[in-house]
């Protein structure tokens, strides 16, 4: 078997983690059904679904949101709120490392 990489690695000790707190969600029928299609076809938990997804799914909704907030600051670089918000960003990626 293949050796993982340190993301993979992070992901798979992430998820195995005993620290998870249950919360509640209103997601789509259409949604639900394909995460329970792939928990049926994985043989996981929706749980383990919904969790891989949103984790996979973090760095490039980062990526979107910054990319988005630079071309505004382009067109608007009196605003400080932008500034502030890629500060925080910088600061999410640096804390989570991401």
């Amino acid at each position: 078997m293949e050796k993982l990489t340190s993301e993979e690695q992070k992901f798979f000790d992430m998820v195995s983690s005993k620290s998870i707190r249950k919360v509640s969600m209103n997601l789509s029928v259409e949604t639900l059904e394909k995460i329970d299609e792939l928990a049926n076809t994985f043989k996981i938990t929706r749980t383990l679904v919904i969790e891989s997804l949103m984790m996979i799914g973090i760095k490039p909704y980062l990526d979107m949101v910054e990319s988005g907030n630079k071309k505004l600051q382009r067109a608007h670089p009196e605003n400080k709120g932008l500034q502030e918000m890629a500060s925080k960003i910088s600061k999410l990626r640096s804390k989570w490392k991401i």
